[in-house]
């Protein structure tokens, strides 16, 4: 099973973000729901319904997550550990990073595409 991250920046900064549990797959699991969500410019609502179903530890957790934990940045040090997955959304791009290294990058109006090759 994969866990990752869901997270919402602005300049940089992480403006929303929740913990995924157990189900981090890019296909047929929450990143197929992500992607769809970007899509239709619903990331918020899914953002909620992943966040109400995660346990207070994890609620808590997420309070001190730093964009190191999921992506390199000019403060990643060489032995860092990163998530398996995470999913970014900054401004109309969702960038996917797996274990911190970018995956691919997404335009909103390229999304339909994505969901295609995913399912097929």
């Amino acid at each position: 099973m994969t866990n990752g991250y869901f997270v919402i920046e602005e300049k940089g900064k992480i403006k929303k973000v929740v913990y995924l549990m157990s189900d981090a797959y890019l296909d047929n699991g929450y990143g197929e729901k992500i992607i769809r969500a970007f899509a239709e410019k619903q990331e918020l609502k899914l953002m909620e319904r992943i966040y109400q179903n995660l346990d207070l530890m994890d609620k808590k957790n997420i309070r001190s997550i730093k964009p190191e934990w999921y992506r390199k940045t000019v403060h990643s040090d060489k032995g860092d550990i990163f998530s398996e997955y995470a999913y970014v959304v900054r401004g109309e791009k969702l960038r996917v990073y797996h274990y911190g290294k970018s995956l691919f990058c997404l335009k909103r109006e390229d999304v339909e595409i994505w969901l295609y090759l995913l399912k097929n």
